[in-house]
């Protein structure tokens, strides 16, 4: 009888690899978050304003990540493309009690705002 052949395990890898990240700015409501979301990304997409639950719908900015290691790579393979890393930053909108059956917003709403 000849040997049995003899099958590798292949790693398992958790996920698909790439060069890009998913981030969620998440917290409770008027705490500055979208002032957050601005800063780092640079963008004026989420709009901080003078009012209790400003952000309804989520904003989303892909900002690319600076690598000084990219850069040496670069330079030294000269490589056709240059793919930098990305990370992708969603501005939540704040958590308020009962924020699911819709209560908070509507409260905010009836108050005179000055």
């Amino acid at each position: 009888m000849p040997p049995k052949k003899q099958v590798e395990e292949k790693k398992i890898l958790l996920g698909r690899p790439g060069n890009n990240l998913k981030s969620g700015i998440v917290g409770l409501a008027n705490v500055g978050k979208s002032t957050f979301f601005q800063a780092i990304t640079r963008c004026p997409l989420g709009n901080p304003a003078n009012y209790p639950f400003a952000t309804i719908e989520p904003e989303e900015a892909r900002v690319i990540v600076p690598s000084e290691r990219l850069d040496k790579l670069y330079e030294m393979y000269h490589p056709p493309k240059k793919v930098p890393a990305y990370i992708t930053i969603y501005d939540i909108a704040g958590l308020t009690k009962g924020a699911s059956a819709g209560e908070g917003l509507e409260i905010w709403r009836l108050l005179p705002m000055n």
